[in-house]
């Protein structure tokens, strides 16, 4: 995550990915589980029960926690494919993704802006360029390792 700034980047661009930087060291400094320290979930009471709803999937992984863990690199390439045609992008430090019309946290919006889709799923749809696992086999191994 450490790098030279060019002249001209967008200072917004810069403070962010800084920002990341000092987290991500912060966090690695100050782990509660690397300092042997036991953290327990917080009690919470209710009086009645909630009734069972079908939910989508938590999303409790980011991209930028994927760079953090170094399990993607800045600046990789990513592309994807739909209706036969192939759309590719770049994933930043910061871990936005990157594509000709703009920069995007959220995987599946940046599929769906490439693809010109009202639907994607980012995590099946962008392939690592170098080694074809997709975003979301990435995030499948970051939360096996936790």
């Amino acid at each position: 995550m450490f790098r030279h700034y060019q002249d001209g980047e967008p200072i917004e661009a810069l403070i962010e990915e800084r920002g990341l930087l000092y987290q991500a060291i912060a966090e690695r400094v100050w782990a509660p589980k690397a300092l042997g320290l036991l953290i327990s979930a917080p009690e919470t009471v209710s009086s009645t029960p909630e009734p069972a709803r079908k939910s989508r999937k938590r999303i409790d992984v980011s991209l930028s926690d994927l760079v953090r863990a170094g399990l993607l690199l800045p600046d990789s390439a990513l592309v994807g494919r739909r209706r036969g045609r192939q759309h590719r992008a770049t994933l930043l430090a910061s871990g936005k993704i990157r594509i000709a019309t703009g920069e995007y946290i959220a995987p599946s919006k940046a599929a769906m802006e490439a693809a010109e889709s009202n639907s994607e799923n980012g995590w099946t749809f962008w392939r690592v360029e170098d080694t074809g696992e997709t975003l979301g086999a990435v995030r499948d191994r970051f939360r096996a390792s936790e």
